[in-house]
């Protein structure tokens, strides 16, 4: 078992639970976690557009690019800054072609040329993710734990297990840490928020999806490492918070046995090929006796 370097497609297309749908076991139910439909959704292209000006800013320019603004009434006949604008783009191989009539075709027209992947952004966009990169420069901590450790690192497990017919059974897991140092014994994440002293890793099961990270370090490092979280504001000034623990934290106990009961129950309902709803133990209003969910 080793830490791989593949793009976030090669990791979406391989086989193995995430840790949001583990998240979503314990927090949740099984149906929920298997019902979960992964697609891309506004918040998410968001966060990806961050991940990459923080992690790989070189790649940027290849995933966002923000067009010429258009001036009222002059949508038609793009002017000579988009016809260099689009050249650019396409030498950058970003459109998907440069047809001969690059002239006649309208500004609105030309933004369905760009390739999948490429984000069209406003300036407004732009100037935000460029504040997230000089916060970031001027916070000396979170700059030295970026810059050293290796960016986006995936690993992989596969766990037999038997019922209690001893019919053996295989179950995948995945997960992919922003950042991984194994010399100096680190894993660190980026959350991006609107408050960043309100940072809760409870809400969207961050505690759980640290226990995948550090158990999957034990078992390539030998060691369960330090963890930290780099939590970023969204809205300028982009302040900036380091949260951490280490194994030896209730925090990461708590946390690792959460993992290891949703691990559990999935193991179950691969099994019995059999995912529950909402247990009725479970839905309970209040926990008062006179309440009934229908």
């Amino acid at each position: 078992m080793i830490w791989e370097k593949i793009t976030i497609e090669e990791y979406l297309e391989k086989d193995g639970i995430r840790s949001g749908l583990l998240a979503d076991i314990v927090n949740k139910s099984p149906l929920h976690a298997m019902s979960k439909e992964i697609k891309l959704t506004p918040a998410m292209l968001e966060g990806q557009l961050f991940h990459t000006a923080v992690l790989e800013p070189e790649l940027l320019p290849l995933k966002a690019v923000t067009p010429p603004t258009v001036k009222k009434g002059k949508m038609n006949h793009p002017s000579e800054e988009w016809e260099t604008f689009l050249n650019e783009c396409y030498a950058n191989n970003l459109l998907t072609e440069l047809p001969n009539d690059i002239v006649q075709k309208s500004a609105t027209t030309w933004l369905n040329f760009f390739r999948p992947g490429v984000n069209i952004i406003d300036e407004a966009k732009r100037l935000q993710i460029e504040g997230i990169q000089l916060s970031i420069s001027q916070n000396r901590d979170a700059e030295k734990i970026i810059k050293e450790a290796e960016k986006e690192l995936t690993a992989f497990m596969t766990a037999k297990f038997k019922d209690q017919k001893g019919n053996e059974y295989k179950s995948s897991l995945k997960t992919r840490p922003d950042l991984v140092h194994p010399e100096n014994n680190y894993i660190a994440d980026l959350k991006f928020v609107d408050d960043a002293k309100r940072f809760n890793p409870l809400k969207f099961g961050y505690d759980i999806q640290s226990a995948l990270h550090l158990s999957m370090a034990k078992l390539i490092q030998g060691i369960i490492p330090k963890y930290y979280w780099i939590v970023i504001e969204r809205s300028f000034p982009h302040g900036i918070i380091l949260y951490s623990y280490d194994r030896d934290s209730e925090f990461h106990k708590t946390a690792v046995k959460k993992m290891q009961r949703a691990i559990s129950i999935m193991q179950a309902c691969i099994v019995s090929q059999h995912w529950p709803n909402y247990s009725p133990a479970e839905v309970s209003l209040n926990n008062n006796p006179k309440g009934y969910i229908y």
